[in-house]
């Protein structure tokens, strides 16, 4: 069970998945961390350099200029939508007196609520007096001017995490890649027949087994080809004694032969006496034919063992 356990801890699914896991979590902290940072530096520089209120004062500029150069009245409310539309970050309130007249939160003046001022303008700061074609009115103007960069720390800061768990993720899956193409240029090795090459085994996930597995099918094989070339050495050298032991009585086979031949006045017992040595050599040749046949049907229980050559007589 703990073996099994292990197995599972140090597998690529396990890793993959503790990878992920890491990658995602890091990717959120990131994500956090830069929103954080990102939008605390805007507020300080907004704070910092008046940036709102220049951009109001900006807006309420243009929106004075608009109003001169259209000729507008307090009541065009639709040419002020049309305005207001057109800055897209703006918000305006137009007040007549103290009666709210148009709200670009409610643009087409549907279900806009019934306000009634109460107070002095001056004391709030957004509010400014603008002067239409037929008389003042009030203005509430303010925008949403930092949005684009809160988007813009938004984008950045989901890129940058994306970018990270990407990162991670890949590192992981380059280290099993650079694995496999080391394996498979080994592999090309051993089908090279170099079996004395070892394969390199890292870790101790599903591909090291596979490295190990190959490991003991080279060694088994090397040992394999290491024996049947000592059995291809042996017999070489068996039948090559074999030929040499098959000279010989051939050799005195054939001196005996010459022998009978040269003289006719040999009486009967030394006639039988070379006889009999004629047959035995032909025996020892037929033994020894009969050993080379059980050789070339690879019968090794019928070969003569190595040291009968080197001890068997070669006298006449």
């Amino acid at each position: 069970m703990e073996h099994r356990e292990k197995m599972n801890r140090n597998s690529m699914y396990f890793r993959f998945g503790v990878c992920i896991v890491t990658a995602f979590l890091s990717a959120v902290v990131l994500f956090v961390s830069l929103q954080s940072a990102g939008k605390a530096l805007l507020d300080n520089y907004y704070i910092q350099s008046g940036y709102l209120q220049k951009e109001n004062n900006r807006r309420l500029e243009a929106f004075q200029s608009f109003i001169s150069k259209e000729k507008i009245s307090i009541m065009d409310t639709d040419k002020i939508a049309d305005w207001v539309k057109k800055q897209s970050v703006v918000s305006l309130q137009v007040y007549k007196g103290d009666t709210l007249l148009y709200d670009s939160d409610y643009p087409e003046g549907k279900n806009m609520p019934v306000f009634s001022f109460s107070g002095d303008y001056e004391d709030y700061e957004a509010y400014h007096l603008v002067q239409f074609i037929d008389q003042e009115g009030y203005v509430f103007l303010t925008g949403y001017y930092n949005q684009r960069f809160y988007t813009g720390i938004t984008v950045a800061s989901v890129l940058l995490s994306v970018l990270l768990l990407i990162g991670v993720v890949m590192r992981e899956v380059h280290k099993v890649i650079r694995y496999i193409c080391i394996l498979n240029r080994e592999i090309q090795i051993l089908e090279s027949g170099d079996l004395n090459y070892v394969i390199t085994i890292q870790g101790k996930n599903e591909l090291a087994s596979m490295a190990e597995g190959l490991n003991s099918m080279r060694q088994s094989l090397r040992e394999q080809m290491a024996g049947k070339e000592e059995a291809v050495r042996l017999n070489g050298k068996i039948i090559t004694g074999m030929s040499h032991e098959l000279r010989t009585p051939l050799t005195a086979l054939m001196i005996y032969i010459e022998i009978l031949r040269s003289n006719s006045q040999w009486d009967t017992e030394f006639i039988m006496t070379y006889i009999d040595k004629i047959e035995q050599k032909a025996r020892e040749i037929k033994m020894l034919s009969d050993y080379i046949i059980a050789y070339s049907l690879e019968d090794k229980s019928a070969a003569i063992p190595e040291q009968d050559f080197e001890h068997r007589e070669t006298g006449f």
